[in-house]
């Protein structure tokens, strides 16, 4: 699958890892220092329990060119900042499901208003801190990535994310 990746915190960069070593092909989309960051370094995370740090390559990029294509589109992104996200979003015309990976309490009648059945919801069972370019994570084991439709369903779409 190609995904482009939104967001490139904590939650950003580790699920980004995760389907980078899964064999996807991942996309991030940055701005600022974080940009440069991943420009220059690649991504690197570290394993804040097994101490494992990893640098991989990664594209990069500030702006969605015209042309880009995507299977699937992971927004994660802060709660506030949702909604600023949703006219970047609103051009794709690449058919891309879109993945918010967070807090989205209150949102989801927006999202899907803006979206429509494109919406899948999702909350990560990590968390971390940036260090600079390095992005310390935990796995959180007591806890399971969950994705689902809008309204709380498991669909084919889910499941098909999961792998």
């Amino acid at each position: 699958m190609r995904i482009l990746v939104l967001g490139a915190g904590v939650i950003g960069s580790v699920y980004a890892a995760k389907l980078m070593g899964a064999g996807h092909e991942v996309v991030m989309l940055a701005r600022g220092q974080r940009l440069a960051q991943l420009q220059d370094a690649g991504l690197v995370v570290a394993d804040s329990e097994s101490r494992e740090q990893i640098a991989l390559p990664i594209r990069a990029i500030g702006a969605l060119g015209v042309e880009d294509r995507y299977d699937v589109v992971v927004v994660a992104v802060r709660a506030g900042q949702l909604t600023s996200a949703l006219p970047v979003l609103g051009i794709m015309d690449d058919g891309s499901d879109v993945l918010f990976m967070g807090n989205t309490a209150g949102l989801e009648g927006q999202l899907v208003q803006a979206l429509g059945g494109r919406v899948l919801l999702g909350f990560p069972a990590a968390g971390g801190v940036q260090d600079g370019a390095i992005t310390r994570y935990v796995l959180i084991k007591q806890q399971k990535t969950m994705l689902a439709e809008p309204g709380g369903a498991i669909s084919q779409r889910t499941l098909g994310l999961k792998k």
